[in-house]
């Protein structure tokens, strides 16, 4: 027979392993804001603080960025009105990288990008749907490459939060994401797609599995500085289930979800 001294220690300790657990959970949120918002500060800082001056042989001088170098034959540079031109090696007599005025970078800031790097921050919450759908919450961010007015594609990281019944857990996913509007507009619909592998971050970054996110909205360019996603999305993680002592499942917790996103 226990004793109920031994069945005390027993509730003692399971205690003490979920306030670890809950306890680890938040600092491993913690780190991950931490870490997402260094990233896209320093992206940010990084492409706002200097730009471009190419000057050519002909006396014309370019301002703005270069977006891309084909090696000895061409560099194009993008102007602070979204212009782009392709300039031959050889019509080019020097560039120059010069530090940004404050009242310049403001006006260089000029959304959508026609081609380049830009930041996605994004969160989203999702009602549990299927049979093994759980409740989740989660925040995003990508750095993405602008291919054209068009398409964006990059590489994301997150946090998501799912609930039970009882208790909750996190996950923290690494993912591909892809985004794609049909039209120039200030404000287009659009289409998305993410996917990726998470791991469950609650209990010692075990039992990962793959996710998946299909997505679609609306995306506004009302500013001039970033753009706001308005979506809906279907999020499925694969995970594992508990089915009795010491036995577990794979399957696919599915969440029909609403998200916000702000790229800049």
């Amino acid at each position: 027979m226990i004793s109920e001294e031994v069945i005390g220690e027993e509730e003692n300790l399971s205690g003490y392993k979920e306030l670890s657990l809950n306890f680890f959970s938040l600092l491993n949120m913690k780190f991950f804001l931490f870490i997402s918002f260094f990233i896209c500060s320093s992206f940010l800082h990084a492409q706002n603080s200097t730009r471009d001056v190419v000057y050519l042989k002909s006396g014309t001088i370019l301002k703005g960025k270069i977006v891309e170098e084909v090696p000895l034959v061409s560099y194009t540079i993008r102007t602070a009105d979204s212009s782009i031109f392709v300039v031959k090696l050889e019509e080019i007599l020097k560039i120059v990288h010069e530090e940004l005025a404050p009242a310049a970078k403001k006006a260089g800031n000029a959304y959508p990008l026609a081609k380049g790097y830009e930041c996605l921050a994004e969160l989203g919450f999702g009602g549990a749907t299927g049979l093994y759908g759980l409740n989740v919450s989660k925040f995003t961010v990508v750095n993405a490459y602008r291919i054209n007015k068009f398409m964006a594609a990059g590489l994301g990281i997150g946090f998501k939060y799912f609930t039970t019944d009882n208790s909750g857990f996190s996950v923290i996913p690494v993912f591909l994401d892809f985004r794609y509007k049909p039209f120039d507009k200030p404000i287009s619909p659009y289409v998305g797609m993410s996917a990726g592998y998470g791991w469950d971050a609650s209990h010692g970054f075990h039992d990962a599995g793959f996710m998946y996110n299909p997505q679609i909205g609306l995306q506004l360019n009302t500013n001039k500085d970033f753009m706001l996603h308005l979506g809906v999305g279907y999020d499925i993680q694969q995970m594992r289930f508990a089915t009795s002592w010491n036995s577990y499942v794979i399957r696919y917790s599915e969440a029909v979800s609403v998200n916000l996103g702000l790229v800049f």
